[in-house]
This record gives structure tokens, sequence and C-alpha cells, in this order.
């Protein structure tokens, strides 16, 4: 088992309108909270299972390979661009989206 940390998997938490509209006002509180650091907390939650999961993974007689941050970074470039191709292709409607996103986080990250 390669550990490359090379995955992102996003989420998405949605409510109806109808839904939301319906709630109380301190539960639509808790539902619309700060989003930013509800993503820091699912992220932080999800990294502690880490260490049970690789356990796990090597209990099943499998030898898990960390890779080094060099290698991470060739492995990320190797894969990243057939790996979103295949998808796009499997997924063509998602193309505007997949802009959409690539462009934000460019904006975001000041490139």
């Amino acid at each position: 088992y390669i550990l490359s940390r090379h995955i992102y998997q996003p989420a998405a938490v949605m409510y109806s309108k109808k839904f939301t509209d319906s709630l109380p006002a301190d539960l639509q509180k808790v539902i619309l909270a700060d989003p930013h650091a509800e993503a820091k907390r699912g992220r932080a939650a999800v990294r502690q299972l880490e260490d049970e999961l690789l356990e796990t993974i090597g209990a099943m007689g499998k030898e898990v390979v960390t890779l080094t941050d060099d290698q991470q970074k060739s492995f990320r470039q190797a894969v990243r661009a057939k790996t979103h191709a295949a998808f796009l292709q499997d997924h063509p409607e998602m193309q505007d989206t997949y802009a959409a996103i690539k462009a934000k986080k460019k904006e975001l990250r000041g490139q």
C-alpha cells in the first residue's frame, strides 16, 4: 500500500431552502455556522483515523510504504493531468464545474 497523500476528497453539505427555513433560528445558526471552521474540523477528524487505518492495512498483511516529499511531488506531476483528463472524459458534464474550481483554486493561491 503506497501512502502517497496525493488525493483530496472534497465534500459538500447542502440543504434546501425549504428545509433551512423550516428550522428554528437557533438550529439554522448551527447548520449555517462557519463553513471554514467546519471544514478544518472535518479534516482533522479524518486525519485522526489515519494511524488506525494504516494499522488495519498492515494487519491485513500489506506493507505500507510512505513516499518522501520528492516522491510525492513526482507522483502528483506524473498522474495529475492523465487522471483529470480521464475523469473529464467519463464526465463531460463536469467540464464547466471543473474549470471554475480550477480557476478559483488558482485565485486563492494567488497564482
